[in-house]
């Protein structure tokens, strides 16, 4: 984590992401993050905060990548500023209450389901 605290951006070069774990810790340090258009959790993620830049990895050329990053860069004051949301929202037990509540749900449904079959 220092040294990504450290990064001026984050490239995330994958192709296809379910979350996005490393993309989230860099917004939760302040950094600016560059992703696939079609990454899926990765993109979602910067759509979410509305940060960070989005290209497409597999059209785009060496110039487009340059300016992304650039872009990227240039907006790094807001997702400092977007951080301590970001931090608050992926919180160990923010994500636990979450957890939670979808089990809760999936135990009271499993229930109803149990009593309209006896």
């Amino acid at each position: 984590m220092k040294r990504l605290a450290q990064a001026r951006a984050h490239v995330h070069a994958s192709a296809e992401e379910s979350f996005g774990l490393t993309v989230v810790e860099s917004l939760i340090l302040g950094v600016p993050v560059v992703v696939d258009t079609k990454s899926g959790g990765a993109a979602e993620n910067l759509k979410k905060y509305n940060v960070g830049v989005t290209v497409d990895f597999r059209r785009a050329r060496d110039q487009e990548l340059t300016a992304a990053i650039s872009q990227a860069i240039e907006g790094a004051p807001l997702v400092r500023q977007m951080a301590p949301t970001v931090r608050s929202e992926h919180s160990g037990p923010t994500v636990a209450a979450r957890y939670i509540k979808v089990y809760r749900r999936a135990i009271a449904s499993s229930s109803a389901l149990a009593r309209r079959s006896e």
